[in-house]
């Protein structure tokens, strides 16, 4: 079963599912050398159990830590019900490396158990490409409310930071951060899905226009405005009946009272030629329309 905090990116739209899996998923994937990876991670397990079903290795685990000055952590197992377990038993180890292997060597039946430099590179490749994630998952896990229009942010959040490429990376770590990308990029590359997230992110005034493509740009506005100027004409539509209901009664109610046998003529002041002088200068005057009213109010809005 997947912890609610888990699913708080996904999304009811058919076609997306939930982007806060691939932190673990995508490990490792089919374009990854997925040989090195499983036969690193199959050394550690045997590792970890070796240390789990001897309570003397634990002993001396914990007398080198304090000699060798490392933090009195215990290993992690991992496990298939617990997110990221993987990752973490990998930097346990990492951190523990020297303290482990000097047990290790001590004992002729677990010395194959020691981590050679290979498998050592592959854990630092792994731990260099999904460590990241990992931190942004679990502040991602924290947040009360996530709403769809965080993903064109995020995409852009792994394109630029997380997942790019850097000049140390292994051969490795940088065809997983590759492969990650892909594989999102792939997911929410449907026409129909981009512009869906456009518009989620053009209407939050957190991020507005600045992750849309200045391509789509133009587009998403004007398709902003048609389902506004829709959307407020049938609503101007509806309250009519009801206004012009009002409005009859109103006059019906003046003309009665104007009928009277004593109705005596009021008294014209000079405000009230001004006034009505005014009122004819704005009637003649030509009133913005609907769509315009709402284009200046989306340019002001995104300004």
């Amino acid at each position: 079963t997947v912890e609610p905090t888990w699913l708080k990116l996904c999304i009811l739209t058919p076609g997306l599912a939930c982007s806060a899996l691939v932190t673990d998923f995508t490990w490792p994937s089919k374009k990854v050398p997925k040989t090195l990876v499983l036969i690193a991670v199959s050394i550690l397990k045997k590792m970890v159990s070796a240390f789990s079903f001897s309570w003397k290795k634990k002993r001396e685990l914990a007398k080198l830590q304090t000699e060798m000055k490392l933090p009195p952590h215990k290993l992690i197992t991992d496990s298939p019900t617990r997110w990221g377990s993987k990752l973490a038993m990998i930097e346990r180890v990492l951190e523990q490396e020297k303290a482990i292997s000097e047990i290790l060597k001590a004992d002729k039946k677990t010395r194959c158990l020691v981590p050679g430099y290979n498998e050592k590179d592959v854990m630092e490749s792994v731990v260099k490409a999904l460590g990241p994630l990992r931190d942004f998952t679990d502040a991602l896990s924290g947040e009360d409310y996530v709403s769809v229009s965080y993903v064109k942010p995020v995409l852009h959040l792994f394109k630029e930071h997380l997942l790019k490429a850097d000049d140390d990376d292994t051969d490795l770590s940088g065809e997983m951060k590759m492969t990650i990308l892909n594989y999102l990029t792939d997911k929410y590359k449907d026409p129909r899905t981009d512009e869906l997230l456009d518009m989620a992110s053009l209407v939050d005034p957190r991020f507005k226009r600045k992750y849309i493509d200045s391509d789509n740009l133009e587009k998403i506005q004007a398709r902003a405005v048609s389902e506004l100027e829709s959307l407020l004409t049938v609503t101007v539509q509806a309250q009519c009946p009801a206004a012009s209901s009002s409005t009859s009664t109103s006059q019906s109610l003046e003309a009665e009272a104007n009928q009277g046998p004593h109705k005596k003529k009021a008294k014209k002041t000079l405000a009230s030629f001004l006034k009505t002088s005014a009122v004819t200068a704005a009637g003649t005057s030509a009133s913005p329309s609907l769509k315009e009213a709402i284009e200046a109010e989306l340019k002001s809005y995104l300004s």
